[in-house]
């Protein structure tokens, strides 16, 4: 049995080196706050996660990723205490809030934390974490928005949880694929009395990337999900190649492709360039399109390895209901690197939504320290992280502007649309907005309009654009317009006495903006945004906009737009959404499952087809060959 020594206060570092002596081991020190071992504040916990949310004990080890022991430490501070693990998952002692951890080797730690972080503030941090980027991780969050520690310094869960569209939660979550690949997963308006947030290689257990009852059902983290873009991250993806896929009859005494309909067994073959995730999807409409997210299409989902492959197919379509006899159906084998898998359980709503992007480099950005007022300078040098960018030069260097790239977005909700509810988004101005952008604001279809005015809407009075004087003199029928020098807003700014008739060409006025969108409410810069807010008070200028979120994403999936848009997440347009902040819905109940894949097989040139042909088994001996 491995034996590891705590280091409390008082005991000097001859002492400790002698204990390490004593039992030939290395030690990993625990070192009480009050030590000289300074608590850091490059901490990441609830500052991501806010204090609504609460991480919860029973469902949530938290891991912290050490990238050279020899000079990083790390510290907990929390409700309660944890049982810690070293990176070869060896049990290595509890620590308790306010304690600093040692570590003596490189790897992620395991904190099995004892107690739900009900007072809402926790973190973890490392000394010599690079500012910005991610050290912490999990594989699945549990979060609970109703429990608290009340005046007798006890947890208590009994409150009403609370789903308001003011409390939810907004983030941005990354989920890291061991082989390479990030995903940054944009939250907007995430609600949920208890609830988890998984990534998986293959969506819910056994399911084939479809949202599922919670019932009897089960989802497994593959992929680790980080608070903070990963400092340990690679981003570089591998393209998949496949090849020699066939399907094979495994029923008795069969040896052939065809089969046996209401007997048949049989499995899809083929070899893998690298590990990912598999997709055969069979053509059963005859459309010549192989469908993700729609039930028409028969769709099989598989985690694969390097090498060779097979997945089992019992030949019944999404329904369970065995294929027609006497006919030729075509299936697809695509193969994918760095598929994410972003599974909500029981998580009511997400309204405006859900977006995903393909997190890539960054540039280095150099910073003369000694040099007073220097701001940081971009260079043409791209990198992962800021280590990339050190050179001899003796600047500070850091690497920012992660590249974000958008993802199609993937799913199938035929199995629980059935408890959909209708969303409403609050519009602006009537709606007339110049890009039809809607405000962050939610209402129903119960309250209409009326919900929008207890809205706390983000308002901005833009700057005018300013044109030009134009001049035309009437007496002279021949005339043309003169372009002036002088800047004007409206026409009236350039009357001067002179007779002339003046026109004002290119200005903008100034427009309200709500949450980002452009209204068509026009607005003194002078005072600030109470023209927007005064506007605002009256029901009718609002338009409540109600929808369902969509069933399923298309067979080409949903783009998730423009990373940098100010509009943000839309539902149905570049987000996936569901739920109107009632506590009940889609999400309430069932695993939610949206995907995204990096690379894959599945153009018309990448992927594999394969013929397969149905018959009876007339005589009842199971081949058809």
């Amino acid at each position: 049995m491995t034996h590891r020594s705590k280091c409390v206060l008082g005991v000097s570092s001859k002492h400790a080196k002698h204990c390490a002596l004593f039992y030939n081991l290395s030690v990993v020190c625990i070192v009480s706050a009050l030590s000289v071992v300074p608590r850091l504040a490059n901490a990441e916990g609830s500052n991501e996660l806010g204090t609504t949310h609460k991480v919860m004990e029973a469902n949530t080890d938290l891991y912290v990723d050490i990238l050279d022991y020899t000079v990083e430490t790390f510290s907990w501070s929390g409700y309660g205490g944890a049982y810690l693990y070293d990176p070869s998952n060896n049990f290595v002692e509890y620590i308790q809030d306010g304690d600093t951890v040692l570590p003596t080797q490189n790897g992620s730690y395991k904190l099995d934390i004892n107690k739900n972080q009900s007072e809402g503030f926790w973190d973890l941090s490392v000394d010599g974490a690079e500012a910005g980027r991610g050290r912490v991780w999990s594989y699945r969050w549990h979060l609970n928005s109703t429990c608290e520690i009340d005046a007798d310094d006890q947890e208590d869960c009994s409150g009403d949880a609370n789903h308001s569209a003011d409390e939810a939660l907004n983030i941005s979550l990354y989920a890291a694929v061991d082989t390479g690949g990030v995903v940054e997963v944009v939250f907007e308006g995430i609600s949920g009395e208890s609830y988890t947030i998984y990534a998986t290689a293959s969506g819910v257990d056994s399911k084939g990337a479809r949202s599922t009852p919670m019932d009897n059902n089960s989802a497994t983290g593959d992929h680790r999900i980080y608070l903070n873009p990963p400092e340990s991250a690679e981003f570089e993806v591998s393209i998949p190649v496949i090849n020699a896929a066939a399907f094979d009859s495994t029923a008795p005494g069969q040896e052939c492709s065809a089969l046996v309909v209401d007997d048949t067994q049989g499995e899809f073959t083929f070899t893998s360039s690298g590990d990912g995730t598999a997709h055969v999807v069979c053509d059963m409409d005859d459309s010549g399109t192989y469908d993700f997210s729609s039930d028409v299409d028969v769709h099989l989902v598989e985690p694969i390895v390097s090498g060779i492959n097979a997945i089992s197919w019992d030949g019944k379509d999404n329904t369970g209901t065995a294929l027609a006899p006497n006919h030729t159906y075509t299936c697809a084998v695509i193969i994918t690197h760095a598929e994410v898998h972003i599974v909500l359980e029981d998580a009511e709503t997400a309204y405006p939504g859900m977006r995903m992007f393909q997190l890539g480099e960054g540039l280095c950005y150099s910073l003369d320290e000694e040099e007073m007022g220097a701001v940081p300078v971009e260079t043409e040098t791209s990198c992962a992280v800021a280590a990339d960018c050190e050179d001899d030069s003796g600047l500070t260097w850091t690497c920012e502007s992660l590249e974000r790239t958008s993802l199609s977005m993937y799913w199938n909700d035929a199995d629980v649309i059935t408890s959909a509810v209708n969303m409403g988004t609050c519009y602006a101005d009537g709606g007339l907005t110049t890009d039809g952008g809607p405000t962050d604001g939610s209402c129903g279809v119960a309250g209409g309009a009326a919900d929008c005015l207890t809205w706390d809407v983000s308002w901005e009075c833009a700057q005018p654009v300013l044109g030009l004087c134009h001049s035309l003199d009437t007496s002279d029928t021949s005339a043309e317009s003169v372009e002036t020098e002088t800047n004007c807003t409206f026409a009236s700014d350039c009357e001067d006495g002179s007779g002339l008739e003046w026109t004002c060409v290119g200005s903008v006025q100034s427009l309200c903006y709500a949450d980002g969108a452009v209204t068509q409410t026009a607005c003194n810069v002078a005072n600030g945004v109470s023209d927007c807010e005064t506007a605002a008070t009256d029901a009718t200028y609002w338009t409540c906009e109600v929808s369902v979120g969509a069933e399923n994403s298309g067979e080409n999936g949903m783009q998730s737009g423009d990373y940098d848009d100010v509009t943000g997440a839309l539902a149905n347009i570049n987000a996936r959404a569901w739920g109107d902040f009632t506590g009940v819905g889609r999400g309430e109940g069932n695993f939610v499952d949206t995907y995204v894949f990096l690379e894959s097989t599945g153009s018309a040139a990448g992927r594999v087809e394969v013929v397969i042909t149905t018959a009876d088994d007339t005589n009842s001996d199971n081949d058809t060959c």
